[in-house]
Order: C-alpha cells, then structure tokens, then sequence
C-alpha cells in the first residue's frame, strides 16, 4: 500500500488502535519534500527549534508525547 496522509483538520478522532478520519477520501499522497520524509521515516523532531504562535524561540523539542485523549 502507498504511504498516505492525513490532514489534521480531518482527523475526527482516536481509538486505542486507530486515529478515525472523516472519509477515505481524506487521505491523500505526500506532496512536499519534507512529507515525502515524513512517510520514509527520515524525519524526526526532537532537537528542532520550538517557536510560539508568534515566531518567538522558546527552545528546542526534547521528547515527544500526544495524548489520544486531547489531541
């Protein structure tokens, strides 16, 4: 299967198991350089800069969590 993706805004939910979107039809193919390394697994976040809403730095990401709960 090809990798595919999924905006955020299309993301209706979280299961245990599953991330639920809101129709097949919401998935589609990288676009960007940066998602086609995304899908490859050559992207990581942790030591990237981590800017506010307004551009300012506010250090560097460590370590990652998501909460299924919040999003």
């Amino acid at each position: 299967l090809p990798e595919l993706l999924v905006d955020w805004d299309n993301i209706v939910g979280f299961g245990e198991d599953a991330v639920i979107i809101g129709a097949e039809e919401d998935l589609r193919a990288p676009q960007t350089d940066e998602e086609k390394r995304l899908v490859h697994g050559d992207f990581d976040l942790e030591r990237k800069l981590a800017l506010s809403h307004r551009g300012e730095r506010l250090g560097t990401v460590r370590d990652i969590a998501f909460d299924p709960a919040t999003g």
